[in-house]
């Protein structure tokens, strides 16, 4: 009987091994510390700004919370000004490198970045320490030239390129991959909404810096370094696996990602400020039961979107764009291929600053709600380009 049991557990080990398992851990905890830092950031931003600025003038309570939501976003805006130009060309840099040594470095040098930011923004609001907003423009340099949270999701995508050439497996990868980063940031609300009262907003943050210094040491002792495939005849090759139809296909891909991240990245930025306003006056809890709910949503989504369209309907696949950047791409340029994809969401984040955090700031006090409708115009305008997404990858034969 003992030895029927380790055969099973032999076999189960087996099978595990098969599935090829490194990066999906880490964005689990990537996910929930990302997400858990973005609850507790609105209100220790809010009582940061109570400390900096005092108004010139006496101002009514529901006034006084805009003239200190003013300022948190134009010191976001003031951060991302810095931080997205350098980590632009920073993305380019690390994705040649990666094509060329493995993606581990990259991948490492990206979590580290997010390290740091997390320790200049605990120094800024903890109220021990307090230092200047300025050291924010370091920050944002610092973290920009490492590459930031941006590079290690384009290095986790790279991964799961190099080690599935098949498209229906990546495809499925993929949406596991979401569906992970959706149970990541359930796990990592839950975690403030029972941590916040306990430790405080600093203290949970803490628990986020233990939990990513531990993720960087196992990454560096579990993480393979596989090396890209090497082509002889690069510029052949591309032409013969990009014809230049696809190539445009594959620019369509860019700019709808360019659109959908400009869009839900404001709304994801956005949702925390927005609410501390009236007539919602959300507290660490409430925003963080809305963050519980909106990965339990995206994951209902994801296996509806696997089980129902994708299998029953035969429709094209919901990361139709990732598919399209693997797909596409020779192994040599995959990390360059997701750099590029990169900084189209930098740029996105560029545009959502310059534009988008601006419209806010000079539109709160005259009617709050007015860039939510700026939003709801660009998505319209994204849904429209994938829509042609899809009925071009369905008549060309793109994706699975």
């Amino acid at each position: 009987m003992e030895n029927q049991r380790e055969n099973r557990w032999k076999i189960a080990l087996r099978q595990i091994s098969q599935w090829k398992i490194q990066v999906e851990p880490i964005i689990f905890v990537l996910s929930l510390c990302n997400t858990a830092r973005s609850v507790v950031s609105p209100h220790l931003m809010e009582e940061k700004m109570k400390r900096t600025y005092f108004p010139s003038s006496h101002l009514e309570p529901p006034d006084l919370k805009k003239f200190y939501n003013k300022k948190i976003v134009l010191w976001d805006q003031n951060y991302e000004y810095v931080n997205l130009p350098i980590a632009c060309i920073a993305g380019i840099i690390y994705g040649s490198y990666s094509d060329q040594r493995g993606r581990k470095l990259p991948l490492l040098i990206g979590l580290i970045s997010v390290i740091i930011d997390n320790i200049f923004y605990m120094l800024i609001w903890s109220e021990k320490t307090d230092i200047s907003l300025q050291w924010l423009f370091l920050g944002a340099t610092i973290v920009g030239l490492m590459g930031d949270f941006m590079l290690l999701m384009s290095c986790v995508n790279a991964y799961l390129a190099d080690q599935f050439g098949n498209k229906r497996t990546l495809s499925i990868r993929m949406i596991l991959v979401s569906t992970i980063f959706s149970l990541g940031s359930f796990c990592g609300s839950q975690i403030v909404d029972h941590l916040v009262d306990v430790i405080g907003g600093i203290g949970t943050m803490f628990v986020v810096q233990g939990a990513l210094i531990i993720t960087f040491i196992l990454s560096v002792l579990i993480l393979n370094n596989p090396l890209p495939m090497k082509h002889q005849n690069l510029n052949s090759d591309t032409e013969a696996v990009i014809p230049g139809h696809r190539r445009l296909f594959l620019y369509a891909c860019f700019a709808a990602n360019f659109l959908d991240q400009l869009v839900f990245g404001e709304e994801k930025g956005l949702i925390g400020k927005y609410t501390l306003l009236n007539p919602f006056n959300w507290s660490t809890h409430e925003y963080a039961k809305y963050k519980e709910i909106r990965p339990i949503v995206q994951i209902i989504g994801m296996i509806f979107g696997l089980l129902v369209l994708k299998w029953a309907f035969k429709f094209r696949d919901t990361f139709i764009i990732f598919l399209a950047i693997a797909s596409m791409s020779l192994s040599t340029l995959i990390g360059q291929t997701f750099a590029i994809s990169t900084i189209a969401g930098k740029l996105a984040g560029i545009a959502q600053t310059a534009v988008l955090d601006s419209i806010y700031r000079e539109t709160v006090e005259w009617y709050q709600g007015f860039v939510w409708f700026v939003m709801f115009v660009i998505s319209a305008i994204a849904a429209f380009l994938y829509l042609i997404i899809h009925i071009i990858a369905k008549k060309e034969d793109i994706g699975t």
